[in-house]
């Protein structure tokens, strides 16, 4: 696979589908003992290992303190640690999240979350979404994600419902 970060748009003004050979990577980390050997074990690490904290303030402040449980950001953390239902029903632990996060960031270089929102709008969860569900990036006259699972009909997703993780191209960081 040729550079991680999907290309903008189109001159069209639609975003391109997931790149090719996300889902022969997929594939061969359901067939191939090595590599899921390999990815499995990154993401377990990855899941497990990563201790998050939050702090007010920017990086390089000397003085900034953690967010308490107290403080509305940390909202943020509750999200980030809690279990969310998925669209079959099914229960995914923070964990199982961070690890299927960390299994797409690695094999293809992107991942996304969706905000799961309850009845009164407010954010309840963050649910993974696969990068090959992902059809369609926002553009400058399409500002939404474009979403396909399975055979169901697209759905248009704000850019404000969704948190994009993606590996920069390096040789075009700006896209």
């Amino acid at each position: 696979v040729q550079g991680r970060a999907r290309t903008p748009h189109s001159k069209a003004g639609r975003s391109p589908p997931p790149r090719r050979g996300t889902r022969e990577l997929f594939q061969a980390y359901r067939e191939s003992a090595w590599l899921r050997a390999v990815e499995s074990r990154i993401a377990n690490e990855c899941a497990s290992a990563v201790k998050l904290r939050l702090y007010n303030g920017p990086e390089d402040d000397d003085q900034r303190e953690p967010v308490t449980r107290e403080e509305p950001a940390y909202e943020l953390m509750r999200l980030l640690r809690r279990p969310v239902r998925v669209a079959s029903g099914q229960i995914m632990t923070a964990r199982q999240r961070n690890k299927i996060l960390a299994l797409w960031y690695g094999l293809v270089g992107e991942a996304f979350l969706v905000k799961q929102r309850g009845p009164s709008g407010r954010v309840t969860g963050l649910v993974p979404l696969s990068p090959l569900w992902v059809r369609g990036t926002p553009t400058p006259s399409q500002r939404y994600y474009t979403v396909q699972v399975g055979d169901e009909p697209e759905k248009q997703i704000a850019t404000g419902d969704m948190i994009p993780i993606v590996d920069l191209d390096a040789e075009n960081p700006y896209g």
